[in-house]
């Protein structure tokens, strides 16, 4: 599960279709990458798409990947 994406998602007050929605994805989609159903090495295109909606930078976001992967996530 990709927990800084949700966590950051409810910190800024959006929802899952929202963030889909900015990204260009659909919300299915959207969901299945926060709970790390798809992109397991998420790209960095896809990475760029999410970062504006979550207001993080992609570099924050390659991070939390890397911790993640680190982790066992």
């Amino acid at each position: 599960m990709r927990e800084y994406m949700r966590l950051q998602r409810l910190k800024i007050g959006l929802k899952q279709t929202e963030v889909a929605e900015a990204a260009g994805i659909s919300k299915s989609y959207y969901s299945d990458i926060e709970r790390g159903n798809r992109q397991k090495n998420i790209d960095i295109t896809m990475l760029a798409k999410l970062a504006v909606p979550l207001r993080l930078t992609i570099s924050d976001m390659i991070e939390f990947e890397e911790r993640g992967k680190e982790n066992g996530n």
